[in-house]
């Protein structure tokens, strides 16, 4: 979508006259699609252009959101935040909406969203991945969601999720190089920890239960980094793809069952319990 602009002064370029609007620069116009030779013509007093609403509201969030996401809690630090799964962590541009930073701009004043206010992830601690439901904590300040994203791995104690895996699987605690490659998004490889390259991840999976009838087996897990796809290809390495999880190998379901289920930061430990569909497959409540 665009917008028409009038210009009330001339500029040598459109670059440097959405420059005095918008905090949008040469670099990011070029990956927003724009048509250089467009961007680079001069712009006379009183000349109108019309102009992309994503070039315009560069880091801005779009309010619209019409996805169940619940707030779980509020502090004077944190918003509390429950994912629906198919539902994306924060925006990429302002035409992305229905994501949860839409959400909180629908929902909280326009000044809770100037943490990190250079980055479209603004205060999230952490992302989930877009096919993952779960919990979602959102710093409402600044030096403290510096503070915590530049000690992460210290800070925060102690990350657990809820997997639905294909097959009888038992407690065990795995550890691998994954290996990323190809376009943002796509499929990552877990290797043995010999390999020469990737990031080492390791994580602890704990059998809950086993549905005999559909063969598949309800897992707790300990989470020790957090990388990207991380538990998906983990498991899915050891012949345990993730229900749902076509990407690594599973079968087709209504949902990818991987569902953030608590963190522990700063002694507190926050929990997110609505395990939606779980509850087709296992009593979540024994």
């Amino acid at each position: 979508m665009k917008a028409g602009i009038c210009f009330l002064e001339s500029f040598p370029n459109l670059y440097e006259a959405m420059s005095s609007i918008s905090s949008v620069t040469k670099s990011q116009v070029k990956k927003l699609g724009e048509k250089k030779k467009f961007w680079e013509l001069p712009v006379n007093k009183g000349d109108c252009k019309n102009i992309s609403l994503d070039a315009i509201n560069y880091l801005k969030i779009n309010p619209v959101c019409d996805r169940d996401v619940k707030v779980l809690e509020e502090t004077s630090d944190f918003i509390v935040l429950s994912k629906p799964y198919s539902c994306h962590s924060h925006p990429l541009s302002y035409s992305d909406s229905n994501n949860v930073l839409s959400f909180v701009r629908s929902q909280w004043p326009d000044q809770v969203l100037e943490v990190n206010s250079q980055n479209y992830d603004r205060g999230l601690l952490y992302r989930l991945d877009y096919e993952t439901s779960g919990l979602l904590i959102y710093c409402k300040k600044d030096f403290l969601h510096k503070e915590l994203r530049d000690s992460f791995s210290t800070l925060v104690k102690e990350k657990t999720y809820y997997a639905i895996v294909q097959g009888n699987f038992a407690s065990c605690s795995l550890t691998h190089k994954i290996v990323y490659g190809g376009v943002k998004g796509s499929k990552a490889q877990a290797m043995d920890v010999s390999h020469t390259e990737g990031i080492t991840a390791t994580l602890e999976a704990k059998r809950v239960e086993h549905n005999a009838q559909k063969d598949l087996t309800l897992l707790q897990i300990k989470l020790k980094e957090g990388h990207r796809h991380q538990i998906r290809v983990q498991l899915a390495a050891e012949g345990v793809p993730i229900l749902g999880d076509t990407l690594y190998g599973a079968n087709p379901s209504d949902r990818l069952f991987l569902h953030c289920y608590s963190y522990i930061v700063g002694g507190n430990t926050y929990q997110d319990p609505n395990l939606e569909l779980f509850e087709l497959f296992f009593n979540l409540n024994s």
